[in-house]
């Protein structure tokens, strides 16, 4: 495996990346682990990638009640709260270091993209952040829970790897976790060629398709573009509409007149 290397952190240890540096170290990543998924674009077999590769220790739980956590990721031993469906009450597990767990209702029928991009979401957090927790670890095991170092991710933080700024620490683990899943799920140099060859086949042309410019290409745009790409990949249509939209293959008409007025004026 690959080891995680970063040389800009902030002070709570957090890694310092551009949207360009993730897109880069998931595919060393996924080129370490398996190259034909760089040469040839399909969905990566998220369990054997966790377990095998990046050696975490895979579980599916229900983790809460209400259903709104879907991933969590554990760097160090000890208890840790889930919930029993069946007594309709909260249990404690044992975990290690390194354990994952996925909500279980996320093996619910249509729900394969979105599980496959919260696995690769953990996979984010493992790789990327076990340094963030390290100062501590010989203590950690003596802090209750909620002061252990355990990331629960909400659903509100997959599948939103959207260019964005964050005002914390937490918050910019959360996006890198995100974006390091889509950088896993749709590896940049599969993902650019899958999308160039959709828009020459569709005969669309200027690797781009423009949102405002007629009814037809809209709704190519924001259904049948990023449900291609959904296919191929086997994540959801969302994340793909997002990937496409991050990577500039859709684009919303009032940017692209921004752009031919920022080139006039040159």
């Amino acid at each position: 495996m690959l080891e995680f290397s970063c040389s800009r952190r902030d002070k709570s240890r957090v890694p310092i990346l551009s949207a360009k540096e993730m897109d880069e170290l998931a595919e060393e990543l996924i080129a370490d682990y398996k190259p034909d998924l760089i040469k040839n674009p399909q969905p990566i077999d998220y369990e054997h990638f966790l377990q095998f590769y990046l050696e975490a220790d895979l579980l599916y739980e229900t983790i809460a009640r209400d259903g709104l956590t879907l991933g969590l990721t554990s760097f160090d031993h000890g208890l840790t709260k889930v919930y029993d469906l069946e007594k309709q009450e909260e249990k404690d597990i044992d975990v290690v270091e390194g354990t994952i767990i996925l909500d279980t209702r996320l093996k619910s029928v249509g729900q394969a993209g979105r599980l496959r991009f919260t696995a690769l979401h953990e996979a984010g957090h493992w790789w990327c952040h076990k340094e963030v927790y390290q100062k501590d670890r010989n203590q950690l095991s003596l802090f209750p829970e909620d002061n252990r170092p355990i990331i629960k991710c909400r659903s509100q933080s997959i599948e939103n790897f959207a260019y964005k700024r964050c005002d914390t620490s937490d918050d910019w683990m959360e996006y890198q976790a995100d974006y390091m899943a889509s950088a896993l799920a749709m590896p940049k140099t599969p993902f650019i060629n899958t999308a160039r060859w959709i828009l020459k086949d569709r005969g669309i042309t200027g690797n781009r398709v423009i949102l405002g410019d007629d009814i037809l290409h809209d709704m190519f745009a924001l259904q049948s573009f990023p449900k291609y790409i959904a296919e191929v990949f086997g994540v959801s249509r969302k994340a793909a509409e997002i990937k496409l939209k991050n990577f500039g293959f859709i684009v919303e008409a009032k940017e692209a007149n921004r752009e031919v007025k920022q080139e006039t004026l040159f």
